[in-house]
């Protein structure tokens, strides 16, 4: 996704748990950034934010691409086109009433996730 549409990701950690595996997103995001070609395209927030300044960044944002309820909801309240990670029931019920696409986070590939940016004619935008 990154070199078809020379995407830039900005990844926003909302858990840090370290006693929890899967519960620290900024360790999520460090091994993500292993297997990336250009790991220059990802940003990694690394400090703590407050929710107004991440609903910030989420609201210029060309695309959320969210696992974490609070992403998903924060970018619906933003206006901002989502793609919510579906893992949790909160989260499938949340998108379903608004309208969100939904991909299961067990389902989820890189090519999953073109597919359906192709289906929805997603067009990334330059701002700048």
């Amino acid at each position: 996704m990154i070199s078809i549409y020379d995407a830039q990701i900005v990844f926003l950690p909302f858990s840090r748990n370290p006693f929890i595996k899967y519960d620290d997103d900024l360790k999520i995001a460090l091994l993500l950034k292993k297997y990336l070609a250009k790991k220059e395209n990802l940003k990694i927030i690394k400090s703590t934010l407050d929710p107004s300044d991440m609903k910030g960044i989420i609201r210029e944002s060309d695309l959320l691409i969210g696992e974490r309820y609070h992403s998903v909801v924060f970018a619906f309240s933003e206006k901002t086109p989502t793609i919510a990670l579906s893992y949790d029931v909160k989260v499938d019920e949340f998108c379903k009433r608004y309208g969100i696409q939904l991909l299961n986070v067990h389902e989820f590939t890189a090519e999953a996730l073109n597919r359906l940016l192709s289906s929805l004619g997603f067009k990334f935008e330059r701002r700048y």
